[in-house]
């Protein structure tokens, strides 16, 4: 069971200050959790196909337009989930009628770190193929880590913590450590101990999601910062806009791990 904040932010139809009283911690709803987890692990599938066409070198369309497919569909479904995830709660069930809440900043980076999870974790899924033939450990950890990035955004959707903002900033700081130390020092262990790795398009752009990742989590810590509310229109058009600003580099990222030419360079 993931903890809640210890100041939930419940929806609310004014735009005035929030008020000072806490409640207590609401149950997760397993249910919409898992309604939310299904699209979403069926795109880590997809991406996880789309690496096997890294091998192929005469199909640059259909490796681009997959890229673009894989992209595009990644913010359809986060917030198709986000939207499952707030219809089911508890606390919303009883105010539908009024078809809208107010949200705040924190909710809008929040939603800006789900997709850059995503995206980094699609990226990831899509280089296990290339890396499980170089040896099992590289592709075991690339499985790792692409797991952990989206179950942290299924569950920071569902139940947002501190507990979890911890986890990210560790974890991600971590894994661009390891890349740092991968492309100047080699890969330490395995058949190609020490080699070290070239800096390509992809890896190069999960890499800079997982600083966003790190630094965004740490603001996330701080109880204080981002609780100015906004409209309902505003928060959800920003929300969307975050989003759908990064279907680009995500959508170039995923077609440099099979190839990328003449676009961008290859991932390492």
């Amino acid at each position: 069971m993931v903890s809640r904040e210890t100041a939930p932010e419940p929806a609310r139809f004014w735009y005035g200050p929030e008020p000072t009283h806490e409640t207590g911690p609401r149950p997760m709803d397993w249910p919409g959790l898992a309604t939310a987890a299904v699209p979403l692990v069926f795109l880590a599938g997809v991406a996880t196909a789309y690496g096997f066409l890294e091998g192929e070198e005469n199909y640059h369309s259909l490796k681009l337009g997959g890229a673009l497919l894989v992209a595009g569909l990644a913010p359809i479904t986060l917030l198709l989930a986000r939207s499952t995830l707030r219809w089911n709660r508890p606390s919303l069930r009883t105010i539908r009628a009024a078809r809208s809440a107010g949200t705040d900043v924190r909710e809008i980076l929040r939603m800006l770190l789900v997709f850059l999870s995503v995206a980094a974790a699609l990226i990831h899924f899509a280089v296990i193929e290339q890396h499980f033939a170089e040896y099992w450990l590289y592709g075991a950890f690339f499985v790792a880590v692409g797991l952990f990035e989206l179950v942290w955004a299924i569950l920071v959707m569902a139940a947002p913590s501190r507990l979890l903002y911890s986890a990210s900033a560790a974890v991600n700081a971590l894994t661009v450590a390891a890349y740092v130390v991968t492309r100047t020092m080699g890969l330490l262990v395995g058949p190609a101990a020490h080699e070290t790795e070239k800096i390509g398009f992809g890896d190069l752009t999960a890499s800079v999601f997982e600083v966003v990742l790190v630094v965004g989590s740490l603001l996330l810590l701080v109880r204080s910062w981002g609780r100015t509310r906004m409209r309902p229109a505003t928060s959800e058009a920003l929300i969307g806009t975050v989003t759908v600003l990064a279907v680009a580099p995500t959508a170039l990222a995923l077609f440099s791990t099979v190839g990328g030419s003449p676009f961008v360079t290859p991932a390492g």
